[in-house]
């Protein structure tokens, strides 16, 4: 979904500060990285060509997770729950501002290595090739937009599971009371609404793990895929208190990032038993 024109302008109000503090960040690296040194020959020979281009690669990857979070700040003035299509719209818009920055950094480090003289032999670094560089600023790029997808496609199972938890709970709100003829009997009691008790204990209900199993194993086709989705899930179900089995929910969500159609019907109550350990 678009950003409405408010929503767009709050957009951009918060990147404008936060693409300064970006800057701000890399440019204080760049500088603890150099320590005195000018000549880009001095620099890549004491400090190394990777070290040093590692604060402008770092940069590029904090510049689409802070562009992300900026959208996200905005979109909450829409009043609308996260969905697929602003996750999509998110990292598109995110892939953007780091071509943006990208490009412009190839180019500066480009000019750079240009003016740089040749290494001396005693140092083993050298100065990689222009196709080089331009492949270690698509893959900050991509482990960067693989990060996103995961967080965001999180952030909008547990938003989905909130809202179906919320609405049951509304719906149960709402519901007219009636008179009832409680009775209880004997130890772990049951609650009977006038009827004879023909029922068996229940400690708690559980998630479905032997459903979500099933489903993994029958719909996803990569057996590495599958068999971490499957570790990430035995690891939740064998959780023993709340701390951890939010963290191993998490863990699962991540795992099945890729499958989130597969496994949407099952978070609510995942969700819920995770929540309740």
């Amino acid at each position: 979904m678009a950003l409405s024109e408010n929503s767009q302008q709050y957009l951009e109000s918060l990147w404008g500060e936060r693409l300064r503090e970006l800057i701000k960040e890399r440019d204080s690296k760049l500088h603890q990285v150099r320590q005195g040194l000018m000549d880009p020959s001095q620099i890549y020979a004491r400090k190394g060509f990777r070290n040093f281009l590692q604060p402008d690669l770092d940069h590029v990857k904090a510049i689409g997770i802070a562009r992300s979070e900026c959208w996200l700040e905005a979109h909450k003035l829409e009043g609308q729950s996260l969905s697929q299509i602003d996750i999509d719209e998110i990292l598109r818009d995110a892939a953007s501002n780091m071509d943006c920055s990208a490009n412009a950094l190839i180019a500066n480090k480009r000019n750079e290595m240009q003016s740089a003289r040749p290494i001396p032999s005693c140092y083993s670094d050298r100065i990689p090739e222009p196709s080089e560089l331009s492949s270690l600023f698509a893959e900050a790029q991509h482990d960067a937009k693989e990060q996103l997808r995961r967080q965001l496609t999180i952030q909008m199972c547990k938003s989905r599971g909130r809202e179906q938890l919320a609405s049951k709970a509304q719906a149960s709100a709402s519901s007219p009371r009636v008179n009832q003829t409680i009775n209880v009997h004997g130890p772990n009691a049951r609650v009977n609404l006038d009827s004879i008790d023909n029922s068996t204990n229940v400690v708690r209900q559980d998630a479905p793990f032997l459903e979500v199993r099933k489903a993994v194993e029958e719909g996803v086709a990569n057996g590495i895929e599958r068999a971490a989705i499957l570790k990430s899930l035995a690891d939740l179900e064998h959780a023993t208190e709340k701390e951890s089995g939010a963290a191993k929910y998490a863990a699962f969500i991540a795992a099945a990032a890729n499958h989130m159609q597969l496994i949407l019907p099952f978070l609510p109550l995942l969700s819920h038993w995770a929540g309740n350990l």
